[in-house]
């Protein structure tokens, strides 16, 4: 994804609208990014002993529904509202 964003980012001249793919692109390497940061922060919360067991299979099944795709990622979003 980040090589195609390259790809479209250099067709673009500086004042012209970038087109809507890289646009969608830069949307999601943003949201895959903002996930791995909480992951990180899940696995730090874990080698400190701060999560317990029993809350970590409502985040297994959240991370489950967003892998799947985009509908799991906006089901997973009104979930968290």
């Amino acid at each position: 994804m980040e090589a195609e964003m390259e790809e479209l980012a250099v067709t673009v001249k500086k004042r012209q609208k970038p087109p809507a793919r890289l646009t969608a692109l830069e949307e999601t390497v943003g949201r895959h990014k903002d996930h791995i940061d909480r992951l990180e922060k899940v696995l730090r919360c874990i080698d400190n002993e701060t999560i317990q067991p029993d809350e970590l299979s409502d985040l297994k099944a959240d991370m489950e529904m967003y892998l799947v795709g985009s509908g799991g990622h906006e089901e997973w979003s009104a979930r968290q509202q």
